[in-house]
Order: structure tokens, then C-alpha cells, then sequence
């Protein structure tokens, strides 16, 4: 999960604070303490006893002995104990977050006695860290003598939502490391774990408006970089699929930040009591009454618009009106003309706190209503819904509203503030893809009607047939109407309302229909292998100098698939059988030298080779948004999944930002993507850009129609059949295919030809390589043609029509 792999900026606090105690002092302070209870642990096994508990001891350690460790430390001269610059940067961020919380705390709160005793406490914790720093400062290196609280504090703030992968130097692997054998890894001793060493917590209210305080400054960061996002989605810089992608995961990111402290936030009423609070402590430190109301009925002193709208006073407001008229079976509905028209292309900037309110109000209660009639259509939840949906339906039923829907719902009008006048961009994105995707599925069961095979059963087929249902469900009619009409809406709204007003839905919609359609078209072109093999007589016509132009769509088709061949391209005549074979599902052992010889070549457990699905920080959201099979999140695999194609991206491409150009090469195939050779620290902010940036890279790969791809490959083997005919059958007989469904064994009939055998069996045996010249040229002629006709570019074109303009380098 995410908040395995990341950490807020309040237990990423917590755990500088635990190092603190933990990671230097205790392991050398109690190292007697630690030999008696080895020694004790020892003598209790021999006489046959046994701890019942595997677990670690857990040690509350007070504040102050923090000071009396430091100096222990200090003193030891036997040995005499270095402290590494990974400690004394965990001390500094510790003392620097809490310093600058204090500061900002004793101008928010109230000056009573508790809360002066509060800030004593703190501002005792502050005085702590700095002692130790400074009886360990002879113990430090030179370039960490020196106190950032001095010179300049900003370069020691706490770099919010560092993860556990800080600190890690990665660097490229040595050929050894990667030619080296597997060696086999003996299972850990079984042991009883050393002791956990924790600080001692402060739980008074200042503490909670601490660990509150650092989850707002994440929402903001977060908040910041979703709305860069969507300006760079109008600009058409990023995907539809990877701007929703990366808002969806930092809203769910969001949602894991606030369960995280939620116990700690619930000893002081909860999060929404908490936001209140910090918002009347600011406004009165402005010198603002919090109480003060403009106008009857107004719910908040919109003198203080922008510092409510900082801390998602106003969305609050908008959700906390809305959600009581919403029960399980019933909804009042809008009456007519209760949400004029907004003027979207107008200037946000220049209108006052009241309009600003107003104009997000009519948005928010619009399209809650529209989710209404979702939720009452459909009562669970489908895979391919957002965070925001995900939680307004638990509003709904919950009737809670939590602080990340709060923050999820803010992001919903940003979104729709940056994007002005084209907030229905996302929904014209979508029926441009759900097309593209319904004219290719509906063209290749028109071309392929005629024709069965065995290995593609009819349930395939089915599948098909829904999910182009399921198209004309969601995308080709409004779905929302069943609902209105059934409950009597007052007021029935235009169609695709909530479409068109809810880009992240779209952009969820977009990648399932996309990932479906991937899946699909995977699976019927592995079957029937027409791209497979096509490729393969491509390369050998190409090899053989017989073409003077490159087939757009296949080359980017190779350069994406390096399973097409076992290892690099072949380049000689007996090669392109060898790996035609292997590709058909015959065993590599066939090509051994020691073979025996015989009628029946061994197969490959595996069966034919086949095409994979590409994209795979793409495919990483498959089991979630397309089969709702796991959770929300990331895993260390998919984290590590995500740093390597985007590494493998820089090191391969020179990247673009634009959407018009997606960069192919066909550099250093075969090898294995590196990382870079840095020393790296990921924050969430980090991690959810190179996401956007990977999946937005990944989006040609991802959107290919390889049933364009596929129905082209099998009317080029048709047409080489055709014109090649006469001399295939003066080579191998008349009966050299039997029905059109083997048209892509053709190719192998051209290799055999080309390797001077008429049997598969017997290329092993045959020593002369004997080029049928009139064959491959024959052959040569056919895609020759098919290139100029330009429908060999097709795919390509379709790409562009989706905002994918394809550039090629040919790279030496």
C-alpha cells in the first residue's frame, strides 16, 4: 500500500525522532546491557526454556535522556564513535519542522495557560534536539559541524513526504553483476528481534495541531502539483489517462495521510474540528472576527475568503449543506432554474469572494446531484470509478465528511478552474477513444467473420460483444437518465452533465476502455499471429536490402515487442527459420548440435511465443480499475516498476512534453533498463510527476490498435499468397496451406525456401543456404506496394487522430 512506501511529513517526524534515540545511542550506550541479556538469552536455552513471543521489545525512552545519551556518546573514547551525515540529517529536520511549527503555533493559538504550558513543553523538546546536537558536534564530520539553525534554515526544512528509499545511492550495474549465476540464498536464523526504541510522545493539543499542520502543508504541496497538471492537460502537454492516473493516486494518497493520524486528530474532535479551528486561530491572528458575517446567512466572514479557500473551508461548506438531502431510497431533487448558468471563461481573478463562492457552489451542487443519480442507478461502486466518486457514494451513506473528500472535492473545482472554458475537453477525449476503439472491434468482426479457428473460442467472442455494450452504456448515451426519469427529476439536465463536468471520471472511464481494448486486441492477434509472423518475414526482406521503405506501424510494433525474436534480429537465412521456429512453439533443444535426429522436433512447454502486453506502469492499474481486485496503492515492485521504465525513458528518448511528439528508437534493444547514477530522495510530489510523466510517455504503446495492425498483416499474407503462389507451389506442392486460417505459416514456407529445405525437420541436416531469389522478391514487391499505398502507416494514423504524432529516428 502507499502508505507503506511513503510517509507523511508528521511519521516522517515521528520516525527522525525514533532514529534519534534509537539508531546511534541505544545500540551504543547499552551495549553491556545487551551482552548480560545475550548471555541470559543463552543460559534459558540450554536448560530447554523458551520465549513465547517473537516479537521486539518496545522501550519509551524520556526527553531527557536524549542529553545524557548525546554526551555518553561524546565521551566514549574506547571506541571512539563517528556520527554519520545520515544522522545528523535526520537530528536537523527533526529540529527544523518542529521549530518552524513552533513559531507559527504560538501565533495561531490562544495565549491561555494551557496552552502557554503547551508551547513551554515544545519549545523544552526544541531545546533537547539542540543540545544534542551540539555535545555531538565533535563526534561529526566538518561539513556537518556547522548549525543550520544559524546560517540557513530553509535548506534544513523537512523535505515533506520523504520516503523509506532516501539516502539510497543507486547506481548502474557492472556487467559481473548482471552475467552473474543465480546463487542460492539461505533462509535467516530464526531469532528473537532486538529491542524498538521510541521518543516519548507529547499527546497534549498543541502536538495534535502539529501533527495536523504537517498534514495540511501535504495537502497543499499535493494540491499544487494536481493543479500544474491539469494546466499542462489544457495546454494538451499530458494524457487525459495520465493526468487522471496520477490525481486519482494522489487523492487516495490523501485519504491514507489522514487515516494515518486519525486516532491522534479523534482525541481532539476529528479533522473537520480541527480545520475549523486553525481556520478562527488564523483569522483572528489577521485580526479578522471569525464571527463576523457580511450578510444573514452567510457561513463564513468572506473578508477572509482566501484563507478559508486555503484550508477547504468553502468545499466543506458546499458538502456539509448537500449531503442531508440525500438518504438511501430518496433525494429532493433541484427545482427548475435553481443553478443559473456559470460563465466559465470569465476571470476568476477578478471577481469578488462572494461570486468566487457562489460560482463554485452552483458547480459543487450541480453535479452532487448528478452523482445522485448515479449512486441511486447503481449502488455499488464499479472498478473504473475515481476516488471522488468512490467517496461521495460513501458521503451519501455515511452521511461523514472527512477531510480527504474535502481536499478530493477541492481538487474537483480546481481542476475545473484551470481548465476555464474546456472543462468538457476530458469528456470529448473520451468519446474519441470509446470510437476509435468501437469501429476497430466492429471492423475485425466483419473481416474475420468467415473465419474460425479452434484456439479462439467462441466465449472470446462474447466478451467482445459486451464490452461494446458496455461502450454504448457508458459513453454513447447518458446513463444518468434511467435514474431521473424513475425518480420524476423536476428538472432534467442536459445530457453527459456529469460527464462533461467530471474530467478524472472521464479520464478513469478512458483507461479502462483503453486497457480493455489492449487486452482484447492482445489476445485475438496472439492467436491468430499475424503481427507475430509478419514481423518476422519484415525483418528478413529488410536484411535482405529488398525494401527500400520502412512499414511505419511495424516498426514501432518492433521496437516496443523485443519478444518478437529470441535475442537480436536474425540476419541470415538459416537464422530467420531457426527463429520461426522457435516462435511456432518448437523447442530450443531442436537446434541443439547433439541432437538425435528424428521425424518429430521437440515443442516448447510454453507453446507458441506471443506478443505481450506493453505499458507497464500503465498495466499497473489493470487489476484495480478494470477487475476491482485490489486495493488502492503502491507496492515496492510497483514503485520500483515505475522509477526503471521512467529511468529506461531518459536514458532511451530524448523526451518532448508535448503530446504532438512521441519520440520511436530502436536503441539498445535487448537490454535491461538501468537507473541513473544519482543519489535520490523521492517525495510524493516526485513520485506522482514521474508517474504522470512515465504513463504520458507510455500513452502511444497503450492506445496502439493492434487489430489494425493485425487485420493489415493478414491482407498482406493474403496478397503475397496471391502473387507468390506459382512459385510456392513449384517449391512445396500445391497443398502447401490448407485454408486461409494458416496464411501465417506462409512465412515459414519463404524460410524454408530461402534455407534450401522443404521440410522443417531437416534444416539441421542441410549444409548449403540456398536463396530462392524469385520468392523473396516476389514477396518484397507485395509489402513494397502495401508501404506506398501508405497503409502501412495506418496504426500510426490512427494515433494521430488521438493526439499521437509519431517521429522516428533511425538510430545507427
Amino acid at each position: 500500500m502507499v502508505s507503506n512506501i511513503m510517509k507523511s511529513s508528521y511519521l516522517q517526524y515521528k520516525a527522525d525522532t525514533d532514529t534519534v534515540m534509537a539508531r546511534r545511542y541505544c545500540q551504543e550506550l547499552w551495549l553491556p546491557s545487551r551482552k548480560l541479556a545475550r548471555e541470559a538469552a543463552t543460559k534459558a536455552a540450554s536448560t530447554g526454556s523458551q520465549s513465547t513471543t517473537s516479537e521486539a521489545a518496545k522501550h519509551i525512552l524520556a526527553l531527557k535522556d536524549f542529553v545524557d545519551l548525546a554526551e555518553y556518546i561524546a565521551a566514549s573514547t574506547k571506541p571512539v564513535i563517528h556520527v554519520p551525515a545520515s544522522f545528523v540529517t535526520v537530528l536537523d529536520r527533526a529540529t527544523s519542522v518542529r521549530r518552524e511549527h513552533g513559531n507559527k503555533a504560538r501565533a495561531k493559538l490562544s495565549t491561555n495557560l494551557k496552552s502557554r504550558e503547551s508551547s513551554y513543553r515544545h519549545e523544552y523538546f526544541i531545546g533537547i534536539l539542540e543540545h544534542v546536537r551540539q555535545a555531538l558536534q565533535p563526534r561529526m564530520s566538518d561539513e556537518n559541524v556547522e548549525d543550520p539553525s544559524i546560517d540557513n534554515v530553509t535548506d534544513y526544512k523537512a523535505n515533506n513526504l520523504a520516503n523509506r528509499f532516501e539516502g539510497l545511492e543507486v547506481h548502474e550495474p557492472s556487467e559481473a553483476f548482471l552475467q552473474a549465476s543465480d546463487v542460492a540464498i539461505p533462509a535467516p536464523a530464526t531469532e528473537k528481534p532486538e529491542a524498538n526504541y521510541e521518543a516519548e510522545r507529547l499527546h497534549d493539543y498543541e502536538e495534535v495541531f502539529f501533527a495536523f499542520s504537517l498534514l495540511l502543508q501535504d495537502l497543499q504541496k499535493i494540491r499544487a502539483v494536481i493543479a500544474r497538471t491539469w494546466k499542462g492537460y489544457k495546454l494538451r502537454t499530458f494524457d487525459l489517462v495520465a493526468v487522471s492516473l496520477m490525481t486519482n493516486c494522489a487523492i487516495d494518497f490523501a485519504r491514507h495521510l489522514e487515516e494515518e493520524i486519525q486516532g491522534l486528530l479523534n482525541e481532539h474532535g476529528g479533522s473537520i474540528a480541527l480545520l475549523i479551528s486553525l481556520y478562527e486561530g488564523i483569522t483572528d491572528m489577521v485580526g479578522e472576527d471569525p464571527m463576523h458575517r457580511e450578510r444573514p446567512g452567510d457561513p463564513f466572514n468572506f473578508r477572509t475568503y482566501n484563507i478559508a479557500e486555503s484550508l477547504f473551508i468553502p468545499t466543506f461548506v458546499y458538502l456539509n449543506s448537500f449531503h442531508p438531502l440525500v438518504d438511501k431510497h430518496s433525494f429532493l431533487p433541484c427545482r427548475e432554474r435553481s443553478f443559473p448558468t456559470c460563465d466559465r471563461a470569465s476571470d476568476r481573478a477578478r471577481k469578488s469572494a462572494w461570486d468566487r463562492f457562489e460560482e463554485d457552489m452552483k458547480v459543487i451542487n450541480e453535479v452532487l446531484s448528478e452523482f445522485v443519480y448515479l449512486h441511486l442507478l447503481l449502488p455499488q461502486p464499479e472498478p473504473h470509478e475515481d476516488e471522488i466518486t468512490r467517496g461521495i457514494r460513501k458521503m451519501f451513506d455515511t452521511h461523514q465528511v472527512p477531510l480527504w473528500l474535502v481536499f478530493a472535492c477541492q481538487i474537483f473545482l480546481d481542476i475545473h478552474h484551470c481548465l476555464e472554458g474546456d472543462v468538457e475537453s476530458g469528456f470529448a477525449d473520451l468519446t474519441n477513444t470509446a470510437k476509435s476503439i468501437q469501429s476497430s472491434l466492429e471492423l475485425n468482426q466483419e473481416f474475420f467473420a468467415h473465419l474460425r479457428i479452434g484456439s479462439w473460442p467462441e466465449q472470446y467472442d462474447a466478451r467482445i460483444k459486451c464490452f461494446l455494450e458496455f461502450i454504448s452504456t457508458w459513453v454513447d448515451s447518458d446513463f444518468t437518465q434511467t435514474a431521473k426519469e424513475k425518480y420524476y427529476v423536476w428538472r432534467p439536465s442536459e445530457c453527459f452533465k456529469l460527464m462533461k463536468w467530471h474530467l478524472l471520471f472521464c479520464g478513469i472511464l478512458t483507461y479502462y476502455i483503453k486497457a480493455r481494448f489492449q487486452d482484447f486486441a492482445m489476445a485475438f492477434q496472439g492467436t491468430w499471429g499475424a503481427i507475430m509472423y509478419a514481423a518476422h518475414l519484415y525483418n528478413a526482406l529488410r536484411q535482405e536490402g529488398l525494401l527500400t521503405r520502412h512499414w511505419a506501424d511495424m516498426k514501432l510494433a518492433l521496437n516496443w515487442h523485443n519478444e518478437i525474436f529470441v535475442g537480436t534480429p536474425p540476419c541470415q537465412p538459416s537464422e530467420y527459420l531457426k527463429q520461426y521456429s522457435l516462435s511456432i512453439g518448437l523447442s530450443a533443444a531442436a537446434f541443439a548440435r547433439n541432437r538425435r535426429h528424428s521425424v518429430r522436433l521437440p515443442g516448447s512447454k510454453a507453446g507458441p511465443r506471443r506478443m505481450q502486453p506493453v505499458a507497464p506502469v500503465s498495466r499497473m492499474f489493470f487489476s484495480r480499475h478494470c477487475e476491482g481486485l485490489t486495493p488502492s496503492g503502491f507496492t515496492e515492485s510497483d514503485l520500483e516498476t515505475i522509477l526503471a521504465k521512467s529511468a529506461a525513458w531518459n536514458n532511451d528518448q530524448q523526451v518532448d512534453r508535448s503530446v504532438s511528439k512521441h519520440r520511436a528508437t530502436r536503441t539498445d534493444r535487448g537490454k535491461p533498463p538501468t537507473k541513473k547514477c544519482s543519489t535520490c530522495q523521492l517525495t510524493v510530489v516526485e513520485l506522482l510527476e514521474t508517474l504522470r510523466d512515465t504513463i504520458h510517455n507510455e500513452a502511444p504503446e497503450f492506445t496502439f490498435d493492434y487489430l489494425a495492425l493485425h487485420r493489415n498483416c493478414w491482407r498482406l499474407l493474403r496478397m503475397v499468397r496471391d502473387m507468390c503462389d506459382p512459385h510456392l507451389r513449384r517449391v512445396h506442392g500445391a497443398d502447401y496451406l490448407e485454408d486461409e486460417t494458416e496464411l501465417p505459416f506462409l512465412v515459414g514456407h519463404f524460410f524454408m525456401a530461402a534455407a534450401g529445405t522443404h521440410q522443417l525437420n531437416k534444416i539441421l541436416a542441410e549444409k548449403d543456404e540456398v536463396l530462392s531469389a524469385e520468392m523473396m522478391t516476389c514477396a518484397a514487391s507485395v509489402v513494397e506496394s502495401m508501404i506506398e499505398s501508405e497503409a502501412g502507416s495506418l496504426a500510426v494514423k490512427l494515433l494521430g487522430q488521438q493526439g499521437y504524432q509519431i517521429e522516428f529516428e533511425e538510430k545507427e
